[in-house]
């Protein structure tokens, strides 16, 4: 069931669709970032009810203040007030926290690695051991794929696409730098992932619709997004780490991940919690660095380690009692 993993830069077709920008535009002079308000990203409802206002960015410091609404028609939670969709990449610093390099220290990478290993076992209990071709979406440095060129069958190819991502391509393992809405791929997949992803999309259930045309029939779509009904989440409202302001485009909870799945041509074959220790270091990180002034980013404050090694057995507990967690993982099917 191997496939090409040949691709073709779109030089000729235009973007994917976006949310429409409709009123109260800003641009900030600093930055160049245009700020704007926006319609629900499933449904088109026009008007939020509005949930956040006056959001800043606390963890990249990003110019701007934002809005989370909550849409009247199907109840999804989105950034109402937020970044063009021309201005989003200037939301994304140098540093951005997936590709700091404090990952590669010896405690993170562990940690990181751990991370990783775990969510490669979940990943070959769903996909089993008949997949020919995967594609990762947004694939960071490629460490995923790295892992599961050593885990996956020897017949499966493995394709990475990331707007950051170093260019690679061998005999396993093909990366390509970009964005995933303007590649035109020239394969099907049998399994598509997306980790961290589809929260940064400014129009997801485009995205979504897209994927699916991109898997063979039955093929799965398997990734995990940020978890808005979570208990770390009511705790520290303006500084959860989920929020992640402005990146983070929609804020998902299990009900709407299951609406958009199914609006986009999916059903869904199962959403779990997953344990993540990082959903309650980064928010209360996030609260001391803001109620402290402090200059530097919350990912890179001294005590950013001790934290998240205090607040794992924490988290490990509430997840084991009540099942909570800030991240979902999702397992979906194409129709």
């Amino acid at each position: 069931m191997a496939r090409s993993s040949r691709y073709e830069g779109d030089q000729q077709g235009a973007p994917m669709s976006q949310p429409i920008e409709s009123a109260g535009l800003v641009v900030d002079q600093s930055s160049g970032i245009a700020i704007v308000d926006v319609q629900c990203p499933m449904c088109g409802t026009k008007s939020a009810q509005s949930l956040l206002t006056d959001l800043a960015d606390i963890e990249d410091r990003v110019p701007g203040r934002y809005s989370i609404g909550r849409c009247p028609g199907c109840g999804l939670v989105y950034l109402s007030r937020r970044p063009t969709a021309d201005s989003l990449s200037r939301c994304y610093p140098p540093k951005y926290h997936v590709h700091d390099p404090v990952r590669r220290r010896l405690i993170p990478s562990l940690l990181y690695g751990f991370r990783l290993k775990s969510r490669c076992d979940r990943l070959l209990r769903s996909v089993g051991e008949r997949c020919g071709a995967l594609l990762e979406v947004g694939c960071g440095d490629g460490s995923f794929l790295e892992l599961l060129s050593r885990r996956m069958p020897a017949a499966c190819t493995l394709s990475g696409i990331d707007l950051m991502a170093t260019v690679r391509t061998d005999s396993r393992v093909t990366i390509v730098r970009g964005e995933f809405e303007k590649v035109e791929w020239a394969s099907k997949y049998d399994a598509i992932v997306m980790y961290g992803v589809l929260e940064h999309l400014a129009d997801p259930l485009s995205a979504l619709q897209r994927m699916s045309r991109l898997l063979e029939p039955g093929g799965l779509l398997v990734g995990d997004v940020p978890n808005w009904d979570s208990l770390w989440r009511k705790l520290f409202p303006r500084h959860w780490a989920g929020l992640q302001v402005p990146r983070h485009q929609t804020l998902f909870s299990p009900r709407s991940l299951r609406d958009m799945l199914n609006a986009a041509g999916y059903d869904t074959v199962g959403i779990r919690y997953v344990y993540d220790p990082g959903d309650l270091s980064v928010s209360l990180c996030n609260w001391i660095a803001d109620k402290l002034r402090l200059r530097t980013p919350p990912r890179q404050v001294w005590f950013y380690f001790p934290a998240a090694m205090l607040c794992a057995p924490v988290v490990g507990l509430v997840n084991l009692l009540s099942g909570d967690s800030g991240n979902m993982e999702f397992v979906a099917r194409r129709r």
